[in-house]
């Protein structure tokens, strides 16, 4: 292999070919050596935020099926998701950095103005804080369970016509309390309102909340 003259520079002496220059050719150098990458056991960690695309045609396809850049979605963001999925036995899982995210997320996501939930009083401060102050803005009505009577029957006595969640904790965070998940998820079945559980404290570990709630 000769040497790479100056950047930008031929190393040509007939003046043919110009050479890469230094950060094009640190930037662009991928190993081809015709072997066949085998399978790593642990997933390697993938220290990028866009992927090559081949082609114009091929962008669209890539990003639905495909990675293309990292906000969208990576390798390694797809592991933890789809474990998280399989330990929780649910059809699918989405990761976000951090609780809160989560939670924001999924209320904003299903729930539209005019809309009604119903919610445990045994609440995490964040969560409370976040459907007072910022989900009422929305235009979503709600209902906060009194704090004595957490029970799925106070579920069933606050549902509204507009109801369109049930919202709980199990464990809850900070009371400890428990939520029968069978009798939430029945509820939500027989009156045809998503449930919602915060399992922060509990994590499938201690408790599979998917197929719980799936089974009642």
């Amino acid at each position: 292999m000769s040497p790479v003259a100056k950047d930008g520079e031929s190393n040509s002496k007939g003046g043919g070919e110009r050479s890469k220059g230094m950060g094009t050719t640190l930037v662009t150098t991928k190993v081809d050596n015709g072997r066949p990458i085998s399978k790593p056991i642990t997933t390697p960690i993938y220290h990028t935020s866009t992927y090559l695309v081949e082609s114009c045609e091929s962008a669209l396809d890539q990003s639905l099926n495909g990675y293309l850049y990292g906000r969208l979605g990576a390798p390694n963001a797809e592991e933890v998701e789809t474990t998280m999925a399989a330990v929780e036995q649910g059809a699918g899982a989405v990761m976000f950095s951090s609780g809160m995210a989560a939670i924001s997320n999924t209320l904003l996501c299903f729930l539209q103005p005019g809309d009604h939930m119903v919610v445990a009083s045994s609440l995490y401060s964040g969560t409370q804080t976040f459907i007072t102050h910022y989900l009422t803005k929305f235009g979503v009505d709600v209902t906060f369970l009194d704090a004595v009577d957490d029970g799925i029957d106070a579920y069933a006595r606050a549902t509204k016509e507009n109801t369109k969640m049930y919202y709980g904790e199990t464990i809850s965070n900070p009371m400890m309390k428990l939520l029968d998940l069978q009798e939430f998820g029945k509820l939500g079945g027989e009156k045809g309102i998503m449930t919602v559980v915060d399992s922060t404290f509990s994590t499938p570990i201690n408790q599979v909340h998917v197929s719980l709630i799936s089974k009642s």
